[in-house]
């Protein structure tokens, strides 16, 4: 990604060029992609091949096997792609906004390396896939994609926003462990970098500072008790 960054290309490069362009630390999330259709290509291909493995469980009732549809929408970054897919030999023909993707290679369920052409040319990208979401990392940036049906995406359209639960206001845990001490009670005022509570895990002891100035308002746990991840040691006014 950055190699493919404008100011690299032209040399006006230093030290301090990587905390200039990326003030907030580089997520290759944020990178915007080159060509979009090229990664749906291909995990459009990867999608129908993992189908069409499914499609063939043993034990199908007769007259009732499962038929693997063409088409298909891809959601990537919250918006939606229709796409075609037909197997073809050596992969699938994808078709994305009228144009034609001929997607080759030989990859097989499980490799996390997804190498081969596209069109003619040749591209690697580097995969994961976690249940129905498919996670890809190509030239730096990164991409997640999920498939379903016309009907399915059609429905989803109406489906409420989930909305992140607001956090800032607490203290969680960030690993299993056992909280050691609190440094605080509440109603105590707190300042940003001040120790709150030593949490121990795998044998290392963590110290757990506030982020920013305020007033403990509730405290949930007390020293000598087992964390998970997530669990609200303390709270906020």
């Amino acid at each position: 990604a950055l190699i493919a960054h404008p100011r690299y290309a032209s040399g006006n490069i230093s030290t301090h060029t990587i905390a200039e362009e990326y003030p907030e630390g580089f997520h290759p999330a944020d990178l915007p992609l080159a060509d979009p259709a090229v990664i749906i290509a291909a995990a459009a291909t990867m999608t129908r091949r993992y189908r069409d493995r499914a499609a063939r469980i043993d034990g199908q009732m007769r007259g009732h096997g499962r038929t693997v549809p063409n088409d298909w929408v891809a959601l990537m970054d919250g918006k939606q792609y229709p796409v075609h897919v037909v197997p073809a030999e050596g992969g699938c023909d994808v078709t994305l906004d009228g144009k034609r993707f001929e997607v080759r290679s030989d990859w097989e369920f499980g490799q996390h390396l997804f190498q081969g052409a596209i069109n003619g040319e040749t591209i690697y990208i580097q995969t994961e896939r976690c249940d129905q979401v498919f996670r890809l990392w190509h030239a730096g940036t990164q991409s997640d994609l999920v498939f379903l049906t016309p009907r399915a995406a059609e429905l989803m359209r109406h489906m409420p926003e989930k909305v992140p639960e607001d956090t800032s206001r607490h203290l969680l845990s960030p690993m299993p462990g056992l909280l050691v001490s609190l440094a605080v009670k509440e109603g105590d005022e707190v300042k940003a970098g001040e120790e709150l509570a030593v949490l121990e895990a795998m044998k290392m002891e963590n110290s757990l500072r506030a982020e920013r100035n305020g007033v403990v308002a509730a405290v949930h746990f007390e020293p000598g008790a087992s964390l998970e991840v997530g669990d609200t040691i303390m709270e906020f006014e």
